[in-house]
């Protein structure tokens, strides 16, 4: 699934150096949790290191660098790794490139209303949801950022770049409710 650019060329300048030194001055004490999560997306391919073969962009002028860091919700106590496309250099940011799209959501009043239609009931908990829509190719290179090699944070900073949609783009969500509902109706499953 493609990122919707406002124009077809973005206008983003150079942030390689910019982004790579906020992420060495970062303060993590939740250093153990940000490293299981980033494993976890290595090993699901969600993420990926660059390579010799990956380093080069596609297209010099289609690359941006997105800073990282975690954060918590203070009830649940959990680390997302949140990567910051709102982060802004020389007046620019990957977000104010990006369309947001429309609310799409599900009102509760109209989910509850349909909830009493039929016999059975589904609710599920969509984690991850952003990470079920592969990003082109063409489009990998705007999701770079750093991390440590390996993912260990005595090795050297790296680059790494998603494949999937990231928590953090203004327009991951309609993109993924958008995808849901396409997957659903086209399964050849009945609910």
């Amino acid at each position: 699934m493609p990122l919707p650019f406002k124009k077809v060329d973005p206008d983003l300048p150079d942030n390689r150096q910019a982004v790579f030194v906020e992420l060495l001055m970062r303060d993590n004490n939740m250093l153990t949790q940000c490293l299981n999560s980033m494993q976890k997306s290595i090993d699901t391919g969600h993420i990926e290191p660059l390579s010799a073969d990956t380093w080069k962009p596609i297209n010099p002028k289609r690359l941006w660098y997105i800073p990282v860091f975690p954060v918590t919700q203070p009830n649940k106590k959990k680390v997302r790794v949140i990567y910051d496309s709102s982060a802004s250099y020389k007046g620019n940011s990957l977000n104010r490139e990006l369309l947001q799209g429309s609310n799409v959501n599900n009102a509760l009043r109209s989910v509850l209303t349909r909830f009493r239609n039929g016999e059975v009931g589904f609710c599920a908990d969509m984690e991850a949801i952003f990470y079920a829509f592969a990003l082109l190719d063409d489009d990998k290179d705007f999701t770079r950022f750093f991390w440590w090699k390996d993912n260990y944070p005595n090795r050297e900073v790296t680059e790494f770049r998603a494949n999937f949609h990231v928590f953090g783009n203004k327009s991951s969500p309609a993109l993924a409710n958008v995808g849901f509902r396409y997957a659903v109706d086209v399964s050849d499953c009945s609910i």
